[in-house]
């Protein structure tokens, strides 16, 4: 039986190009696609959403986030980057079971769609056995967020070390070929790789190939200053040459990369993940929204670690968007000796990258990222009533500016509500708080005890 919901009266921002933004438009669903944008719709026995003081967006794609720390929130956010690797990567994230490790992706899950995420590409880096692989793809199911799973690898300075020699775990092949085989369901697979600054090139190219082998994209870290890493400039720019860059290639942080690094990605069809967040909390340097619109390449947005800051996109947008102002006007004082007499990005341009941009970095573009007829429904409303964007006159800056997960009113994934007059419909909610509550105890007093 075809089921068909009908949201009426929102403000439409598309992020479609031909559709632009509908001051008061509906959209019509069919089972889990969009089947058509217009205003003053109808269809017979569709369940009606009535939007009536709400803008619809599409879902917020974070690019990067490593959602098991959501059990493990406040206690890195006074620390610096290599508290973060000795604590909370290699021995927080080694502590967890399989069964916290759902738990946590399950409470991790639901708490981005709380506020408008409807994609995270999850780069698990917490896994200890094929079993607690299985688990995390599990939590992430059971959430009905949309994800493309990243399979990193375990939390051990085996593998976390500038003289590993380590390939990529090899059960990342079992879950390519028996639970994330197809490239069309709801949880797709990627590979997280350590990347060129972890290792020595050769074992970096090995996990490139085998990520090509398995035909996934591979989400890498990039371009971090510090004396832990090895980084070299011209990894990059060989890897070009050597034909070890494509569109699969995501980029995560590269703050210390330089123009003509950044130009060989653009010119590869590259992307690169911004955390705004947490690279200024951890002193990365300036992100690289600037560096990637000057090589001609949209930048992307995640959230990276929740043990030091929030998982929220609207933060992160917020974020990003300021700090790459900052920086923009401290560029423009220096060279004139006076402020900036216009923006060069704007709220919709940071938009684009929250969504549309994400989408097309995961390689999800066709299916999401935009209110167009025959994509997927993944659609979030926002209120324009509530006390916090009430009198905001211009829709992108609503979204942007002032909109939080209070605010977030209808969550659906593929046609799915997953939130509902500003409430998650996850039945199980509050025993599933108070279970990682529990959990995020253990893991603590079990880590500071050893």
């Amino acid at each position: 039986m075809t089921n068909r919901t009908l949201i009426k009266n929102a403000r439409l921002i598309t992020m479609d190009p031909k559709l632009g933004v509908v001051d008061q438009g509906d959209i019509l669903i069919e089972d889990d696609r969009i089947l058509e944008v217009g205003d003053n719709l109808d269809a017979e026995l569709a369940t009606v959403i009535d939007a009536s003081n709400t803008i619809a967006i599409p879902g917020l794609v974070n690019t990067h986030i490593h959602v098991w720390q959501s059990a493990v929130k406040g206690l890195a956010g006074d620390q610096t980057f290599y508290y973060y690797l000795e604590n909370v990567l290699s021995k927080l994230g080694a502590a967890f079971s399989a069964d916290e490790l759902y738990l946590a992706n399950l409470v991790g899950s639901l708490e981005a769609i709380d506020s408008g995420t409807t994609t995270v590409l999850d780069w698990c880096h917490a896994i200890s056995t094929p079993d607690h692989a299985d688990r995390a793809i599990d939590g992430l199911e059971e959430s009905g967020i949309r994800a493309v799973w990243a399979y990193g690898p375990p939390p051990s300075f085996d593998y976390w070390s500038p003289e590993s020699q380590l390939p990529h775990p090899d059960d990342a092949r079992r879950i390519r070929e028996s639970r994330l085989s197809s490239d069309d369901g709801h949880i797709t697979m990627a590979l997280g790789t350590r990347g060129s600054i972890w290792m020595s090139y050769d074992v970096n190219v090995r996990d490139v190939e085998f990520g090509r082998e398995l035909d996934v994209i591979v989400s890498e870290h990039a371009g971090l200053p510090g004396k832990v890493m090895v980084y070299n400039h011209e990894d990059i720019i060989r890897r070009g040459r050597e034909g070890y860059l494509d569109q699969k290639m995501n980029f995560v942080h590269a703050n210390d990369c330089n123009a003509e690094e950044y130009k060989v990605l653009a010119d590869h069809g590259c992307s690169v993940s911004v955390t705004a967040q947490s690279e200024m909390h951890l002193g990365f340097g300036p992100s690289g929204i600037g560096l990637c619109l000057e090589a001609g390449m949209q930048p992307v947005l995640g959230t990276d670690v929740a043990s030091q800051c929030t998982p929220d996109m609207f933060t992160e947008m917020r974020v990003s968007l300021q700090w790459q102002r900052y920086l923009e006007g401290r560029a423009k004082l220096a060279d004139t000796g006076d402020l900036p007499a216009e923006v060069d990005i704007t709220t919709k341009d940071m938009l684009e990258f929250a969504t549309i941009g994400g989408a097309r970095a995961l390689g999800l573009d066709d299916r999401i990222g935009s209110l167009t007829p025959g994509k997927q429904a993944d659609i979030v409303l926002i209120r324009t009533d509530a006390l916090t964007t009430r009198t905001s006159q211009d829709p992108y800056q609503t979204v942007v500016l002032y909109a939080s997960a209070a605010t977030v009113d209808t969550v659906l994934v593929a046609g799915k509500c997953l939130k509902r007059n500003g409430k998650l419909t996850y039945s199980a909610l509050d025993a599933r708080i108070h279970e990682i509550g529990i959990v995020g105890d253990r893991i603590f007093q079990a880590v500071t005890a050893a």
